[in-house]
């Protein structure tokens, strides 16, 4: 859905062609909080044709450069777009989490190993939180025209702020768990 999202977001906007995508995506850092990743985008805007959700509009050639379709959006693909919007404002569930299936089993493991192995997952949610940090700075600029973009970050250092706060209360509680007699996820 967000890829498709994104597309028809921005030809919402405005007609555009397939690189101005991308750099778009480049400039919103998408690969980092939207799970876009730029080779998507092309594949998208194929099937979103094929579906009559975008059309080509016409042909632009630069200078030398070879011609690139400039694509807009239909009337289909405006109300297409709109669902889509809705749906995501309104959507309150989070992915399913790796993590949630492993605390049902997790006492399988020696209390040293499930320390251990949180710890390593604190690590990488801290070295991602950092990240998320960077791009925060590096959007900065953007503040004015492009607050959405800004408002992404910080939701992203909100989840990640609680994911490692969570973390670090479990690291302390988990090497006291017991071990259950059956395997029951509670």
């Amino acid at each position: 859905m967000s890829v498709r999202l994104f597309v028809l977001g921005v030809l919402n906007q405005r007609e555009t062609h397939g690189y101005q995508f991308k750099e778009l995506a480049r400039t919103w850092n998408l690969d980092k909080w939207a799970d876009i990743g730029y080779g998507s985008i092309y594949h998208a805007l194929a099937t979103l044709e094929k579906e009559g959700l975008v059309q080509a509009a016409g042909i632009e050639q630069e200078g030398g450069r070879p011609p690139r379709s400039i694509y807009r959006i239909t009337d289909e693909g405006r109300r297409v777009f709109l669902a889509l919007l809705r749906e995501a404002c309104k959507t309150s569930t989070s992915p399913k989490h790796p993590i949630n299936l492993a605390l049902a089993f997790i006492l399988g493991l020696p209390p040293e190993e499930r320390v251990a192995l949180l710890e390593e997952r604190l690590r990488s949610l801290e070295a991602r939180h950092e990240l998320v940090e960077q791009t925060r700075a590096q959007l900065r600029p953007l503040e004015k025209t492009a607050p959405a973009a800004i408002a992404t970050v910080e939701h992203d250092l909100g989840h990640s702020a609680f994911e490692i706060r969570w973390t670090r209360a479990l690291i302390e509680e988990v090497a006291s768990w017991g071990r259950p007699d059956a395997p029951s996820p509670t």
